[in-house]
């Protein structure tokens, strides 16, 4: 009996081993064969999610954004704060894959107190690069320029904003206030880092002590309601639009 339970676990072994070659040996092949796949993966498969020096700190949250474009098949994206462009690239991954819609990256790529890393010198490049790499650019504009100048000419009506730019409360109170002419009855407003007071012992939030994003959406508590999921950092509101709002 002790001689089969070994054999009968050498067996599950072998077939896990060949298992785990197998899809190993799959994602090499679709990596090569597919610029999609190739983002994909570097954004959301482990191992690969780990060779892009990415240096931010989305984490799930990324999942969540890519999740909305990809169900919602927005027409208008913007981002107010690109960084690097983990997010960027995500968002426009998922306009490419709904064969719809397209991202406006909005950032000034200049020093600041709120990019991840102090990558902020160096992530107009960074971010240009990984788009044309991904064959992505058709799906993103990058907009290297102040909120404030994006929109001082801006038309369009936005279906979904991811907004983590200035994380000041007058910074990040702009940029809302910035948007809200251009968001229709249906619109999602995304907000980064809004949930730190339900996880007052992360080291992160220690380090976010000047991040006022949730002092912003307390403010606006009279006109919103807010829906918490703290198990995963998120907050939803429901103001002019309906918006979801995201911790790191």
């Amino acid at each position: 009996m002790m001689k089969k339970n070994k054999e009968s676990g050498a067996a599950t072994q072998l077939r896990q081993g060949l298992g785990r070659f197998g899809r190993h040996l799959g994602h090499r092949l679709a990596r090569r064969a597919s610029t999609e796949f190739l983002a994909y993966s570097d954004l959301f498969i482990q191992p690969y999610d780990q060779l892009i020096d990415w240096r931010s700190g989305l984490g799930s949250s990324l999942h969540l954004l890519y999740g909305l474009v990809r169900t919602t098949v927005p027409n208008v994206v913007v981002e107010i704060g690109s960084a690097r462009g983990k997010s960027t690239c995500a968002l426009a991954l998922a306009c490419r894959q709904n064969a719809s819609g397209k991202v406006y990256a909005i950032d000034p790529h200049i020093p600041n107190d709120w990019s991840d890393g102090g990558t902020s010198s160096e992530t107009y490049d960074f971010l240009r690069e990984r788009l044309r790499y991904y064959r992505l650019e058709r799906w993103c504009e990058v907009m290297k320029m102040t909120s404030a100048e994006a929109f001082k000419n801006w038309s369009r009506k936005i279906d979904l904003i991811f907004i983590d730019g200035d994380h000041s409360y007058e910074g990040v109170k702009l940029d809302f206030q910035l948007c809200r002419p251009f968001l229709g009855p249906h619109s999602l407003v995304l907000f980064h880092d809004s949930a730190w007071e339900h996880y007052p012992e992360h080291p992160a939030a220690r380090r976010l002590k000047c991040c006022l994003v949730p002092s912003l959406l307390r403010s606006l508590s009279a006109d919103i309601v807010v829906c918490v999921f703290p198990w995963v950092g998120m907050r939803a509101t429901v103001c002019s639009a309906v918006g979801l709002t995201t911790q790191i």
